[in-house]
């Protein structure tokens, strides 16, 4: 069973904790708004079709229980109904629902007030009440409790009428009609409670189940954004195919702490691992700042582009500002073990070729002689200083100090020009 005492039954079936209520309020009426519009339009046609047989059935009183079928209890229907899509229906719909079954029930209570005893209808009008009652507990939409109260209130009235009609106690047939209506009233409040406790049971189990389920989609669709750019990942979870597109206009930033390898051989893992995660971490909010994409790490290198999965205007700008930021974190920080992590940052921009590769553990990456030259520009670059390449010294010249480094041989290209950002033009 769920619940080892009785406090925690109430806690589980009648109120959750805190938001929790709140939230599963909200979800119960959007679950429960089709059953109860239902159960208003079934009540309409059952009233409606009923009163059919009040000719036959209350000849003497008909025109009395017309009035109150078709002039108070329908009207009351249809009212109700059209609140159904309004705000204050949202906002009280356990209470509307509450006023219009009490409706439904007093009405037909009223019925059986007025229906003379010699009439061939008087004894048998408790059913429908039996039918109110049951619906009370069931599609109507009214919690456990709320149709419980209800049902209390039918059956007051319904005891008030037996007791106060003459006749009652003093014949046969008076008397049989009391002890049948009352068996079959209690016996449908008692399945009525069951069915009703069970079916909040289950809504609010299922409202936990998958409110915990979208926690744990959120936190896996996070965990994928984490690895994956958003655009990507929502295409790999919609449509799991290669994915390889060509970007004309991106900038690459290649970050390398400098003798780190001399260095990672005299630390304890532990201190090398949190002294990198340390510094990489700061990277990362720099790359939310700047709203760019953070390629990957290989040991100690820190790799980010501007400019994918979408198209960036100023791809080279936010990089040449993260990169001087980057040193300013590099320069001025000292990890918790007392070691400074010096940086040679190198950028280029240009045209690459992005998508995604592998089965398992896959990743977004980048391709093409872009990327190398980006790497080539760190690789060969001086520390504490960011290295930039023709195509990207073009695209910044204009807002950044610069410095020329002259004419260096970059591997695969042969001698090739390059500058040193220095900073921001004032």
């Amino acid at each position: 069973m769920w619940y080892s005492n009785i406090g925690q039954f109430e806690q589980a079936l009648f109120q959750f904790k805190g938001q929790n209520e709140a939230e599963f309020r909200e979800d119960y009426f959007d679950k429960s708004l089709k059953s109860s519009r239902f159960s208003m339009v079934m009540g309409a046609i059952l009233y409606s079709v009923f009163g059919l047989l009040d000719a036959w059935s209350a000849p003497g009183t008909k025109e009395e229980i017309w009035f109150i079928r078709y002039a108070i209890v329908l009207p009351v229907i249809l009212i109700t109904f059209a609140l159904t899509y309004t705000r204050l229906y949202r906002k009280s719909m356990q209470l509307i629902l509450q006023i219009f079954a009490l409706f439904l029930g007093l009405g037909i209570i009223a019925m059986i007030a007025i229906i003379r005893q010699d009439e061939t209808g008087h004894g048998t009008y408790y059913s429908g009440l039996m039918i109110v009652s049951m619906a009370t507990y069931t599609f109507l939409g009214l919690r456990l409790l709320n149709a419980f109260a209800i049902n209390v209130i039918f059956l007051a009235a319904f005891e008030t009428v037996a007791f106060t009609t003459p006749g009652t106690f003093s014949s046969h047939n008076g008397l049989m009609t009391f002890i049948n209506s009352n068996f079959f009233l209690s016996a449908i409040n008692l399945i009525g409670i069951a069915v009703g406790y069970f079916l909040e049971l289950y809504h609010r189990k299922d409202f936990m189940q998958r409110k915990m389920i979208e926690v744990e989609k959120n936190r896996t669709q996070e965990l994928l954004y984490n690895i994956l750019p958003a655009e990507i990942a929502e295409i790999l979870k919609t449509h799991p195919k290669v994915i390889a597109n060509y970007h004309d206009k991106v900038s690459i930033l290649f970050a390398d702490v400098v003798n780190f390898t001399p260095l990672s051989a005299s630390l304890d893992p532990k201190e090398l691992v949190e002294m990198l995660n340390g510094l990489f971490s700061q990277f990362d909010k720099l790359v939310e700042k700047y709203g760019v994409e953070k390629i990957k790490t290989i040991g100690d290198c820190y790799m980010v582009a501007a400019g994918i999965p979408s198209p960036k205007a100023d791809h080279a700008r936010v990089l040449a500002l993260m990169g001087l930021e980057m040193l300013e974190i590099s320069n001025h920080g000292t990890s918790k073990y007392g070691h400074k992590l010096p940086l040679r940052i190198g950028i280029n921009s240009g045209p690459v070729v992005a998508g995604v590769i592998g089965y398992k553990k896959f990743a977004y990456d980048l391709w093409g002689d872009t990327v190398n030259m980006a790497s080539r520009m760190e690789s060969q670059g001086s520390e504490g200083k960011i290295q930039i390449s023709e195509q990207f010294y073009h695209l910044i010249k204009d807002e950044f100090e610069v410095e020329a480094r002259g004419e260096i041989q970059i591997k695969g290209k042969g001698p090739m020009p390059v500058w040193y950002i220095i900073g921001q033009k004032a």
